[in-house]
């Protein structure tokens, strides 16, 4: 989470609004964090059970880690 100063974040489930203070360093690395614990838990839990999956950002292109993820012919 960059240092953006005050920034009001929406809950997709609930539609709950809370402004957060991203100026607080203990904030960002909290929520660095949980959501490297996330990504961790949930690429465990997708090898466990057979699932193929890839990680892609949103901050570059996605295009070539695609195509290379998908099996040949698939992209063709």
């Amino acid at each position: 989470m960059p240092d953006c100063s005050l920034v009001e974040v929406v809950d997709a489930e609930t539609g709950a609004r809370t402004v957060l203070d991203t100026s607080n360093k203990r904030l960002r690395q909290e929520y660095h964090t949980k959501a490297v614990s996330l990504i961790k838990n949930r690429s465990r839990l997708f090898d466990t059970i057979g699932i193929d999956h890839i990680d892609i950002s949103t901050d570059v292109p996605y295009t070539k880690a695609l195509v290379s993820f998908l099996p040949k012919g698939v992209v063709d």
